[in-house]
């Protein structure tokens, strides 16, 4: 597993993905990690929720029997 596969599927808050790559910048592939944790920046700013807006999580897979996705909703944030 390369490391920027171990952050980005981390189980962490956006915030602290950004933090991680932007601390990957001062090594290798500088401009790569700059622009992962600028790419997480943007999407941080864009999914600002306004006032009666919540986030609703779902889980799309693939099966052996359907060529259509199969979509399950699974619960609301607030961030």
């Amino acid at each position: 597993m390369k490391l920027r596969d171990a952050v980005a599927y981390a189980p962490v808050p956006l915030e602290r993905k950004r933090d991680l790559f932007l601390g990957l910048a001062f090594g290798k592939n500088t401009a790569y990690f700059r622009r992962q944790a600028g790419a997480i920046e943007r999407t941080i700013r864009e999914m600002q929720a306004k006032p009666g807006e919540f986030f609703y999580l779902k889980c799309c897979r693939y099966s052996d029997e359907s060529i259509f996705p199969e979509e399950k909703g699974l619960e609301p944030y607030l961030t």
